[in-house]
């Protein structure tokens, strides 16, 4: 009897033993993804935190007559990287701003000469009104049409500004050079990448 007693006992204590082992097994198994998991969350993490790249171009062609920044120069947001020559281009918006002054000039000349043709009625004879109102009324017209090429002139001043800027390069984000392709004197094409920018 107590053989038997010793034999269920010892078998109970078994079971219980390997019960243990299997719970404590099942536990470590469980740890190990979730720390699998943790460690790809992590490495998601650094992904997502770590540097981008962006490649940086003209959107004109031209000769290269700058390079302020190489490899390995930290730059900030709207820091110019390199310059085209923009002699033409300059040239071009030069022009535009002197079309803009003339135009504005001109229309200053003429409000001058409308205000004296009106005084001029208030001296002349009835008959003699209307030739002088239709005077008056034809520099109106010409006040209107030089107004009209005020604005076309100021249009093409910013088309020629905005122009112009394309000659130079200047950082979209905060960053570092890590890449440079084009050297002082050589023709950049337009929208072929010259430097790659790594940033945050």
């Amino acid at each position: 009897m107590n053989k038997k007693i010793i034999i269920i006992y010892t078998f109970v204590l078994l079971l219980v033993g390997i019960g243990a082992i299997a719970f404590i097994n099942l536990s470590l198994t469980k740890q190990v993804p979730t720390n699998e998991i943790s460690e790809k969350n992590d490495i998601a993490n650094v992904d997502v935190m770590s540097s981008k790249k962006t490649d940086l171009s003209f959107e004109v062609s031209g000769k290269v007559v700058n390079i302020s920044k190489q490899v390995g120069d930290a730059v900030e947001q709207g820091e110019i990287i390199a310059k085209l020559d923009d002699s033409v281009a300059l040239t071009q918006y030069n022009q535009a701003q002197s079309g803009v002054t003339i135009a504005k000039t001109d229309l200053v000349a003429l409000e001058k000469t409308l205000k004296r043709e009106e005084l001029k009625l208030k001296d002349l004879r009835d008959n003699e009104k209307k030739v002088q109102k239709a005077q008056v009324s034809l520099i109106k017209e010409n006040i209107a049409s030089q107004q009209a090429r005020i604005s076309q002139a100021n249009d093409a001043l910013s088309n020629a500004k905005i122009q112009l800027s394309k000659y130079v390069l200047k950082s979209p984000v905060a960053g570092i050079i890590t890449r440079q392709s084009l050297n002082l004197g050589e023709i950049a094409n337009p929208n072929v990448s010259i430097a790659t920018l790594e940033f945050k």
